[in-house]
């Protein structure tokens, strides 16, 4: 019999919708993608992609907005939510911040599908290298793509060079996220692996240490993965290179992955390195193509990528929030992938005819989850957001098994055996 260790809802994929409208908040215009899992709205004149996200399972939303929606192409403003941070996320001049996209004009284009919505968005920016002087010229488009019956929300990117010489740029997906409804003692920040690039930082415990930033330290660091409200202002600014991070709420189980596909820029591929700007009175996470994001970037090796004219820089960055997950759950997992993570490993053991399955997984959504014997359908049943814990046993005869997860970004395979 396979087992739901936690099944939040348990209702067919096929019940279930989605949206994409143009309404108003504040008076400003944005777009609205919605299913029965979440509701993102998405200021695109502020360049916010997305500038909410209310996670209805939870009855939470998950990005701090400190500021009301207006428009203003002068003066920066704290709206919250999502920005795409090109060609830096600050320089030298203090209106210098967050980059271009939130100063120009965009062109957007909606698309209603039957299984998926689409939201497409184009802007350009023309910038002066600091360091080189040369003329750059960026065409930057972000497609945002909401499923049926899942709460993930799929971002892709393509950034053109569309200009005449060399084109040098940061980019940083600046996420003023709180979990849970916002920030409070118990959220966390965590990443896989074992080192991270110190970028800066005031923290008495950091420095005391005799590190001299940028540097690179051992990871996990608890002053940047554990938020804790104080009174001293202290901060401290990081990246993990990797593929996934998560922000965590211990307090509701709660959890918002972003999985990152490979960065293909020009001819060459590239890693995210994840980055979390950890302070005593919020956070800030920040996916981003470079270890840096200030005007240093642009004298610093590596500190920025580099496209020749009509290159492109490319990739996909998934964000989901996921429901009765805890921290240990996080720190452990085997796996993080746009549509499930893997918390246990799936296997399939044959004694004879008898098959077992044992494994356990977190889902973001609804789906299948089918044994398949070749064309043939051995098991399937009905699954729904949360961690799901399979154990089954099965008879099938010799041959190849499949363990399969379905759900409206595709088919996974989590398993095979013989």
């Amino acid at each position: 019999m396979m087992r739901l260790a936690l099944c939040v809802l348990a209702l067919p994929m096929a019940s279930w919708a989605i949206t994409i409208s143009e309404e108003e908040r504040e008076g400003q215009p944005v777009v609205v993608m919605e299913n029965d899992l979440y509701r993102a709205v998405l200021a695109y004149r502020q360049a916010r992609l997305p500038l909410s996200y209310f996670f209805k399972l939870s009855g939470h939303e998950e990005f701090v907005m400190p500021e009301k929606l207006l428009e203003d192409k002068e003066h920066f403003h704290y709206f919250g939510g999502i920005i795409d941070c090109i060609p830096s996320t600050s320089g030298e001049d203090p209106e210098d911040r967050k980059g271009l996209l939130w100063r120009v004009p965009w062109d957007i284009r909606l698309v209603q599908g039957e299984d998926s919505v689409k939201f497409e968005g184009r802007a350009e920016i023309s910038y002066s290298d600091p360091a080189t002087g040369r003329r750059c010229r960026l065409r930057f488009e972000k497609t945002m793509v909401g499923y049926r019956g899942t709460s993930v929300l799929e971002m892709r990117y393509r950034i053109e060079n569309f200009g005449e010489q060399e084109a040098r740029f940061m980019l940083a997906v600046h996420g003023r996220i709180g979990v849970g409804g916002g920030w409070d003692q118990g959220d966390y920040f965590y990443a896989p692996g074992d080192s991270c690039r110190l970028y800066y930082t005031n923290w008495p415990s950091v420095l005391e240490r005799g590190v001299e930033p940028p540097c690179w330290l051992e990871w996990p660091l608890k002053e940047a993965t554990d938020y804790r409200p104080l009174d001293s202002n202290y901060h401290i600014f990081v990246y993990v290179p990797a593929d996934w991070c998560a922000v965590g709420d211990e307090k509701y189980k709660e959890a918002v992955f972003f999985v990152a596909s490979p960065v293909r820029i020009g001819k060459g591929t590239g890693q995210m390195k994840m980055g979390i700007f950890m302070t005593t009175n919020g956070y800030v996470v920040e996916p981003s193509l470079t270890y840096c994001g200030g005007p240093e970037g642009w004298t610093t090796p590596g500190g920025t990528v580099s496209l020749g004219p009509g290159e492109t820089c490319e990739f996909k960055l998934y964000m989901a929030a996921y429901l009765g997950i805890d921290r240990g759950q996080v720190e452990g997992l085997k796996e993080a992938r746009p549509s499930f993570l893997v918390l246990e490993r799936p296997e399939i053991r044959r004694r004879g005819e008898i098959v077992t399955l044992k494994g356990r997984i977190a889902l973001p959504g609804f789906g299948k989850l089918a044994l398949e014997h070749g064309r043939k359908v051995l098991y399937e049943r009905d699954v729904g957001p949360g961690v799901v814990e399979v154990e089954e046993e099965v008879r099938a005869k010799a041959g190849k098994l499949s363990l399969k997860l379905k759900d409206s970004l595709g088919t996974f395979v989590l398993v095979e055996a013989r």
